[in-house]
């Protein structure tokens, strides 16, 4: 009787062990899909599969001229350090090593550090080659060798870097004016009032050109993306966008890769005429 029993029972004892797992097998999946939705939401694999990278490069690839040096003008009062590291990789990807970025406050100057960070890290996450990248002011480029083995130069521009640079230069110049018009005075009482007075007429603007880069080691800029208010006419060293081309962005927010394409094709339309 009671071995009947048993047996009567099982199948259903089977069935109910079945259900089960199967409940147990649903709870998982939907912990393990929870997991993925909040953690890893899709633009991680989009960008992890470095559709990005690709997008970038097909959209370029057309286009007949690439600019070397691309500088971003933010004209807005705040930096959104996120919104241009963003930017920096774009750069990166299209394989451009002069990279310049400016704005009014010098503010990007206090954050490099993170902007560092963030750049270093998306360039990981894209599982592009690693890349040595430097985040300096352009007043440290001037007393720094950055050639030894640095692959990406991202220079920091502000009006204060922009106004010492110029001093160093000007000071650099009559320096060296004194010295040549001294080393040709045949008296000390020449060389006593020329050392009082220094002639300005021995410095030339192609001079002063000329030892502007040499202390900066920054080319002109060919590419610049104005972000921010059409009104402003923000520039901080005026002699690195002498020949650039300008495209407009509304705000930092506004920064996409599509945008960013964008203005790549603006300039590699443009007929430039280099001043003529």
């Amino acid at each position: 009787m009671h071995v009947s029993t048993y047996f009567s029972l099982r199948p259903s004892s089977m069935l109910w062990y079945l259900l089960m797992i199967l409940a147990r097998l649903r709870d998982d999946m939907v912990s393990f899909i929870r997991l993925f939705i909040f953690r890893f939401p899709f633009s991680y694999f989009w960008e992890k599969s470095n559709n990005l990278v690709l997008y970038i490069h097909n959209a370029t690839r057309d286009l007949t001229k690439i600019p070397k040096h691309i500088s971003f003008i933010v004209m807005e009062d705040d930096v959104d350090v996120a919104a241009l590291s963003e930017a920096v990789v774009w750069c990166i990807v299209l394989g451009i090593s002069c990279i310049s970025i400016a704005d009014k406050q010098g503010l990007l100057s206090r954050h490099r550090h993170q902007l560092d960070r963030l750049v270093t890290s998306r360039l990981y996450e894209l599982n592009l080659p690693a890349k040595a990248v430097v985040c300096q002011p352009l007043t440290d480029t001037v007393s720094s060798d950055t050639s030894g083995g640095v692959a990406i130069s991202v220079v920091l521009l502000s009006p204060a870097t922009g106004r010492q640079l110029l001093a160093t230069a000007a000071v650099a110049l009559a320096t060296a004016d004194a010295t040549t018009e001294s080393s040709s005075a045949n008296s000390t009482m020449e060389i006593k009032n020329h050392q009082e007075e220094i002639s300005y007429q021995g410095v030339s603007v192609e001079q002063l050109d000329n030892k502007l880069r040499e202390l900066s080691g920054l080319t002109d800029a060919d590419l610049a993306f104005r972000i921010g208010p059409t009104d402003s006419l923000f520039l901080p060293s005026p002699w690195h966008f002498r020949l650039a081309e300008f495209y407009q962005v509304s705000s930092q927010k506004a920064l996409r890769p599509e945008i960013f394409v964008a203005g790549l094709r603006f300039y590699s339309g443009v007929d430039q005429r280099l001043g003529k």
